[in-house]
């Protein structure tokens, strides 16, 4: 079996220095609406979520856009997030402890595009990301899209020495 990268909820890939920003919040809401999300989450349908959208930028540039949905039942008011989403879910004990990452290329939307400073239609890396805590339950679904000028990622993977 292989074992994946640790869990982090930032880490630049960057062949030199970088000056890395706190992402600056574009929206919190608590939101009813989440077609799609219920499924992901295992939510029953109409359930509410915490929802907080993020602007990540490295020496004033914009890199990201994420966009995280948590279960009301975990973080009922999404203002309790200060400065780090999972230091927020720690304090409310589903701090996520693992991961499921679907990674792809995208053509970024109007919205994403006008955010991250780049044309409509630009060539994006989309990353989907549920995030389970200890007990196994679904606690995160995040979209991001991240510049595809400028960014790879890296990934190392270890044998465990099972399997």
């Amino acid at each position: 079996t292989l074992q994946a990268p640790l869990l982090s909820e930032w880490i630049p890939d960057a062949q030199q220095p970088l000056t890395i920003e706190e992402g600056e919040q574009t929206r919190r809401l608590l939101h009813r609406d989440g077609q799609g999300l219920w499924m992901q989450l295992a939510l029953s349908p109409g359930e509410p979520v915490s929802r907080f959208h993020r602007l990540r930028r490295a020496d004033g540039q914009p890199m990201a856009v994420e966009r995280a949905c948590v279960p009301a039942a975990i973080l009922p008011d999404p203002d309790l997030v200060a400065a780090s989403l999972y230091d927020a879910m720690a304090v409310a004990g589903h701090r996520p402890v693992r991961a499921l990452q679907r990674l792809g290329a995208e053509n970024l939307g109007a919205e994403d595009a006008r955010l991250l400073g780049v044309p409509e239609g630009a060539a994006a890396l989309s990353i989907l990301r549920v995030s389970f805590d200890a007990a196994g339950q679904p606690v995160e679904l995040t979209r991001s899209h991240y510049r595809g000028d400028a960014y790879d990622f890296v990934a190392e993977m270890a044998l465990s020495g099972k399997g």
